[in-house]
């Protein structure tokens, strides 16, 4: 799906449809619950300007008052309320983009993808319970 979203400081290019089911699906209203918890999402360490990327779905159609949450680049179609426009999501293709590995301020990591790391305090305290016994 040719799409192009800048939300939050973070770039996404590679989406597929969801289309909305006519029944109650669980993985379709998981996936668009998601939506809502976007703009809450933490900044990405130091960089208050952009948030984790770790986004997976949006609204299918573009509203007046996303460049408020955080869209800065968005050519999807406008939201109208005509018949004919497809209903559903876009979701971000788990298999062409990456997502962002939560790390804390106070970890160290071995490599700078944030795979293995370790907070130190967490490791003294189990240094110090494990000697006491």
């Amino acid at each position: 799906m040719e799409m192009d979203i800048e939300y939050q400081g973070n770039d996404y290019k590679n989406f597929y449809f969801f289309p909305k089911p006519d029944d109650d699906n669980y993985l379709y209203n998981k996936c668009q619950g998601y939506i809502a918890e976007n703009a809450h999402l933490k900044p990405a360490g130091k960089t208050p300007h952009r948030s984790m990327r770790t986004h997976t779905c949006f609204n299918s159609c573009s509203d007046y008052g996303d460049c408020l949450t955080g869209f800065d680049l968005d050519n999807r179609p406008t939201c109208r309320s005509e018949q004919g426009q497809e209903e559903g999501i876009v979701c971000i293709n788990p298999y062409l983009e990456t997502c962002e590995n939560y790390v804390e301020p106070n970890m160290f990591c071995i490599n700078n993808s944030g795979g293995l790391c370790f907070d130190w305090r967490k490791i003294l305290i189990a240094i110090l319970i494990a000697n006491a016994l």
